[in-house]
């Protein structure tokens, strides 16, 4: 997922992503310690994509702050 995929989404949309991708990343941690989990970069793709969801976050929240 790109960082310009989520940037215009609503802060609605941004929670259900958020959920959904840790659920994601709890079946693979799951996955990981069974060790069936095939693709191992799945992982970090998914963290990555949890970091880039929040970061819109905090950012759209810092700007209704008022700061800029």
């Amino acid at each position: 997922m790109k960082f310009k995929d989520i940037k215009d989404k609503s802060e609605d949309e941004l929670k259900k992503m958020l959920s959904e991708h840790r659920i994601k990343l709890s079946g693979l941690a799951i996955q990981r310690s069974n060790n069936s989990l095939k693709d191992t970069s799945a992982i970090r793709k998914i963290k990555k994509d949890i970091a880039r969801i929040l970061t819109i976050m905090h950012k759209s929240h810092y700007n209704s702050l008022g700061h800029e």
